[in-house]
């Protein structure tokens, strides 16, 4: 992946668009163009979201949970989760199962992780755990994150053919703001885009594996977890 600064990418946007140096007072203004560039890779992200984040976004953290308190706090920069461990230590590391709706029962001091599989529910920006942590557990937590610039001085990295279409996306909304026509620079990032979706498998030697995720039912999952295979 290739470094661009925002900076770069706007000064590439004013020049498509044959714009004056941004200030406080053009009609594209400083701020304008730092917001522009946000939203595109915002919505970049959201595209390549759809072939395979893990591969372009994924990073990684240890939640901790508190005994008594069910819900955990997500990080701020989470978008979709990946994986999810209950990590015992010395490489021991239970799945957490997604909850279903007839899963999330009130909380029950008699059941505990290490008489029942823990599993979860989004609840907001946390995490809900069933049944209740009865003590403090590390979790390991795998996320796909995004882009998110905030100064003109911050770098985001980019594939081939990516910077091309932000600067491209963000000329649509230039044009769009002055009520001109955009169709040369949506027809461009039509093409580049489709160039992007043809490329997205970045492990081009990876084997796609059909999985079956209906055979988990929940009397299998209310077994004791160490049961389980």
């Amino acid at each position: 992946m290739i470094g661009h600064t925002v900076s770069s990418l706007q000064e590439r946007v004013r020049f498509r668009c044959a714009l004056p140096a941004f200030t406080a007072n053009t009609n594209v203004t400083t701020a304008d163009a730092l917001s522009l560039v946000q939203e595109s890779v915002r919505k970049l992200c959201g595209l390549m979201a759809e072939f395979n984040p893990e591969a372009y976004f994924a990073t990684g953290t240890t939640l901790t949970t508190t005994s008594g308190v069910s819900t955990c706090s997500l990080p701020l920069n989470f978008t979709k989760l990946l994986t999810l461990h209950w990590d015992r230590g010395n490489g021991w590391q239970i799945p957490i199962r997604l909850a279903t709706v007839e899963d999330q029962w009130p909380s029950d001091s008699v059941y505990s992780w290490e008489n029942l599989r823990p599993m979860y529910r989004f609840l907001g920006n946390q995490l809900e755990f069933y049944p209740t942590p009865r003590a403090v557990h590390d979790v390991a937590l795998r996320y796909s994150t995004g882009l998110f610039p905030t100064a003109a001085a911050d770098t985001v990295f980019l594939e081939l053919g990516w910077d091309e279409w932000v600067v491209l996306d963000c000329c649509c909304k230039v044009r769009q703001r002055q009520e001109k026509g955009y169709a040369e620079f949506a027809g461009e990032r039509s093409t580049i885009e489709q160039q992007i979706r043809d490329q997205a498998r970045r492990d081009r030697v990876g084997v796609a594996q059909t999985r079956d995720v209906q055979a988990d039912n929940r009397e299998a999952r209310a077994l004791e977890w160490w049961r389980l295979p």
